[in-house]
């Protein structure tokens, strides 16, 4: 069928995907001299398949990072409420929008709206998904991106009380 394909510095052989693709796993970043990243220029990763060597630059970008939600978000089962806002940093430094998925709890999406450097807002699903939480109001936030994980936090669907009009009469 097809030969081997490696990358020098990764011990792990790429998977070979078709006859037009395959998916390896990145040589380990290297510093320059000064300990400083290098940013401005790429390293270059040389790729042997049966034989043939080839070099491709490869640029490398810091992971995105995400601040935790300091409290529990409330939000109003079965109603639209207000979009969420995860703040971060370097958030499309090495990804783009669409390599996003916010997770409300178990089964539940957080419609990505817009996306910066710094940031995501996104609209929680109207009713609760469905949680592993040991209080049944709370789900979970995880947004993912690539091989990063990261549960932010918490958001309590609440049930609002119906408002009931009183009338006094004197």
């Amino acid at each position: 069928m097809w030969g081997e394909v490696a990358i020098e510095g990764v011990e792990k052989l790429c998977t070979i995907k078709s006859n037009v693709s395959v998916e390896c796993d990145a040589p380990p970043y290297v510093e320059s001299d000064f300990n400083r990243k290098k940013r401005a220029t790429g390293q270059n990763a040389n790729i042997h398949f049966d034989g043939y060597l080839a070099s491709y630059p490869i640029f490398y970008a810091e992971n995105p990072e995400f601040d935790k939600l300091t409290n529990v978000i409330e939000y109003e089962d079965g109603e639209e409420g207000a979009p969420i806002t995860i703040m971060g940093r370097n958030l499309l430094e090495g990804a783009l929008q669409s390599d996003y998925t916010v997770k409300i709890g178990l089964d539940g999406t957080c419609l990505i709206q817009q996306i910066s450097n710094w940031n995501i807002t996104c609209l929680p699903p109207k009713s609760k998904p469905r949680t592993n939480h040991s209080d049944e109001t709370i789900v979970f936030v995880v947004v993912e991106v690539g091989n990063i994980q990261d549960n932010l936090g918490n958001i309590r669907y609440i049930t609002a009380l119906p408002i009931l009009p009183i009338v006094i009469e004197f």
